[in-house]
């Protein structure tokens, strides 16, 4: 039987009729199987030269009926919206659709009752692992994960007291070698605003901060200010100006957010950096592009961070391993002209 080019996609069926070949030898190939039954090389070869040739796509419906398993991922990212979040989202999907998965997304809003939900409807719709960027309070929720066997990563954010899998970035070094190199560049007096939460990452974000600031033997000058998400846009003025009043000549911010929206502020106010203010932020952007000077910014290693939640989330599901994978991944700085004083 010869293959209709006028069909979208190939079957199994054509793909083995173009080769000359059983359905189950095409389908032992095209699963992976190959070897396991001793096809040929060769013949390996021919039969996906013949399923690419022929757009061969594999019915992933009856794939999933056919192992038990619904090839799809749950993630539930605290807010999609965020630029950070929804580059973190793409990767994603790229990553697991390159194994055959298929994502359901869904945000938290930082609100633990809603990843509560989120996840509860996750869970009753059969995905087979779940990645979940935590909110505060929602220890309970990865606990119950945990409890019922379901593969779970946390993603950017951890809780130390849970023994869980979790990838995120080396926080507390990354921000201290910022604050370094503020203080490397002309900056005597760096400041840190932060988020006022109990989360680990915006915990070692600080501790990162503090730790340059003592071995540079600036202890008595360590200037933290942690403001509500709810109120940063509000609030954000009275913090800069309060910032320079005390003598901070330099600030990180210790997220994309936070920076945008300080920057915003610091235009408005005509605050001139870097002469008046050096300035570090996070993750990069089009705001930070948009500013009168190119900005320095902590960069995360976003595609990575996304490989590693994939590898780890199939390697249970495919295998069944229980190893527990604990990741920090390398942070980089980008600096340019904001973090260096004009002298």
């Amino acid at each position: 039987m010869a293959f209709n080019p006028k069909k979208k996609h190939a079957s199994l069926q054509d793909v083995a009729s173009y080769v000359g070949v059983s359905t189950s030898l095409a389908s032992f190939v095209l699963n992976g199987k190959g070897h396991l039954h001793r096809v040929s090389e060769e013949m390996i070869d021919k039969i996906n030269s013949a399923a690419k040739e022929l757009n061969y796509q594999p019915n992933i419906f009856a794939k999933s009926l056919r192992e038990g398993k619904s090839r799809v991922i749950g993630v539930v990212l605290s807010d999609i919206s965020n630029p950070f979040f929804s580059s973190l989202a793409r990767c994603l999907e790229d990553e697991a659709e390159m194994k055959g998965y298929s994502i359901f997304f869904s945000s938290s809003d930082e609100n633990h009752s809603r990843a509560e939900n989120q996840i509860s409807r996750l869970l009753s719709r059969g995905v087979d692992g779940l990645v979940f960027v935590p909110c505060e309070n929602s220890e309970s929720t990865v606990r119950a994960v945990l409890s019922t066997g379901k593969p779970i990563v946390l993603l950017d954010r951890y809780f130390p007291e849970i023994h869980c899998n979790y990838v995120s970035l080396n926080n507390k070094e990354v921000s201290r070698s910022a604050v370094l190199e503020l203080l490397n560049n002309g900056f005597s007096h760096p400041g840190i605003i932060a988020y006022d939460t109990s989360l680990q990452h915006m915990r070692d974000r600080i501790a990162g901060y503090e730790s340059a600031m003592k071995d540079s033997g600036k202890e008595s000058e360590i200037s933290v200010i942690s403001i509500k998400e709810s109120s940063l846009r509000s609030s954000m003025p009275e913090v800069l100006e309060r910032f320079i009043e005390s003598g901070v000549d330099s600030v990180l911010f210790a997220t994309n957010n936070i920076t945008t929206v300080a920057l915003m502020c610091i235009k408005e106010r005509g605050i001139c950096v870097p002469d008046k203010l050096g300035v570090i932020g996070f993750d990069g952007g089009q705001a930070f592009e948009l500013f009168n000077v190119p900005i320095s910014y902590i960069e995360q290693p976003i595609a990575l961070m996304a490989k590693k939640v994939i590898e780890i989330i199939m390697d249970e599901i495919n295998h069944g391993s229980r190893m527990i994978h604990q990741i920090e991944m390398q942070g980089d700085i980008i600096v340019s002209q904001s973090s260096r004083r004009i002298i």
